[in-house]
């Protein structure tokens, strides 16, 4: 067959349009499957393009040369990578002489954007090709495929990449350092950030290589709850873990962008709120700009800080067992209650006078009921911005008459000031608790 332009042009009609019996007799008429246009689109390449399976299976057994590119590097399998055509692709990766990394100018590969745009299908059919590296990165700031979908927040595309041979769940970009799990915390993507910590030699605690900023600092920074509770669970967690550059840590970066839901949960999990930053200061300092809110919640764990620093007024609560004075409270118990209190001003109000320097030690001989029903009290009442009492949550009577097993009682005395009283409007001086009730085994 004569070849013109006309036939040139013809075969691309054709395929375009998906006419196979019409590419097939062009083929059998001697056409050269691999004539391409001013850019160097060939016939394969707008097949995979479109998507037209039955042409692309034409084009492979004419011999079309399958790795043939465009003018920016585009072959036929990256571009049906990118469009989603898993047929396709399956086709292509199995085509004699396929190169499954040659990748586009900028070193993206067929894996990589298949990543990127979340196509899932083709993902799991491009990590079963024969010398796949799964690894391979874009040459300008080394963002591999697992971390291009971490990124997006493409949950399927990650769950698939993370079971590929040979995967580095780990592997950073060149040009920060940040890792697949630090760009999801980042995000918030909260399926991705699960998947990630569950994959085998997953390290949570890798930081970016520019600033030290961890994962768990950036999804507290920026306030994903949700990620931020699935990070400080994992095995191996660092929660008071740094930035290199400032000595920020996660609870600081929490605190100083309003982000109270994070500052509980980080304080739950043993987040110290003493740790100076690179210039000696703590998240007290003026120069965080921390919420008086969230500076009372802090220093309810604070061993440096004064309860209620930004109110006046404080409530003190004595306690004895049988003679046994106890001077302490866990933490994160404490806060398994506060957190949700935390947006009212009463845990600015509310102060365990002595706090025992080990409180840990203390915990023993209080079983965890009784500090809710302390805190429940501590929550009787809310404090307006004056420190004045603006309205009643409850009142403590209710609270001892709802739990008579707990055998407690209240000492007040009269008391005419603003704070603390009870609905009689007294002060509550101390709790008191029945020998009898407490489990010291627990």
């Amino acid at each position: 067959m004569h070849k013109t332009v006309k036939d040139k042009y013809l075969l691309q009609l054709a395929v375009r349009k998906g006419l196979v019996k019409v590419v097939n007799k062009l083929i059998a008429a001697g056409i050269d499957v691999n004539q391409s246009s001013e850019d160097g689109v060939t016939p394969l390449f707008i097949a995979a393009l479109i998507g037209h399976i039955e042409v692309v299976l034409a084009l492979i057994a004419a011999n079309s040369d399958v790795n043939l590119a465009e003018s920016n590097g585009v072959t036929p399998l990256l571009i049906a990578a990118c469009k989603g055509h898993h047929e396709v692709v399956a086709a292509l990766i199995t085509a004699p002489g396929i190169m499954v990394n040659q990748a586009e100018n900028n070193g993206v590969t067929p894996l990589l954007i298949a990543a990127c745009k979340g196509q899932h299908e083709v993902v799991a059919a491009l990590i079963t090709a024969p010398g796949i590296i799964v690894n391979q990165a874009a040459t300008d700031n080394g963002i591999t495929p697992l971390y291009s979908a971490a990124h997006q927040g493409h949950h399927e595309v990650v769950a698939v990449l993370i079971t590929a041979p040979g995967i580095m769940v780990n592997q950073a970009r060149t040009d920060s350092g940040a890792t697949p799990l630090y760009v999801a915390a980042q995000n918030g993507h909260l399926a991705v950030v699960a998947a990630l910590i569950a994959a085998q030699g997953i390290m949570v605690n890798q930081a970016r290589t520019d600033s030290g900023a961890t994962p768990l600092y950036t999804a507290a920074q920026n306030g994903h709850q949700e990620v931020v509770s699935a990070l400080i669970t994992a095995p191996g967690i660092m929660v008071n873990q740094a930035r290199t550059d400032n000595g920020i840590t996660p609870l600081y970066a929490a605190a100083q962008q309003g982000h109270q839901e994070v500052v509980a949960a980080l304080i739950v999990h043993d987040a110290n709120v003493d740790i100076a930053d690179n210039n000696e200061r703590t998240v007290f300092h003026s120069d965080y700009q921390v919420s008086d809110e969230i500076k009372n919640t802090l220093a309810l764990v604070s061993s440096s800080q004064p309860l209620g620093s930004g109110n006046n007024a404080q409530l003190y609560i004595d306690h004895k067992l049988g003679g046994r004075f106890v001077n302490g409270l866990s933490k994160s118990r404490i806060f398994l209650k506060v957190k949700n209190l935390i947006y009212t001003t009463v845990l600015s109000s509310v102060r365990l006078s002595g706090l025992a320097s080990d409180p840990q030690a203390a915990l023993p001989f209080l079983p965890f009921e009784i500090w809710l029903h302390i805190l429940d009290i501590a929550s009787t009442f809310w404090l307006n911005k004056e420190g004045k009492i603006d309205s009643p949550l409850g009142i403590v009577s209710e609270v001892v008459a709802a739990n008579p097993a707990l055998n407690f009682s209240i000492k007040s005395s009269s008391f005419h000031g603003q704070w603390p009283l009870t609905a009689a409007g007294q002060k509550i001086e101390s709790i008191t608790f029945k020998k009898d009730n407490i489990n010291s085994n627990q």
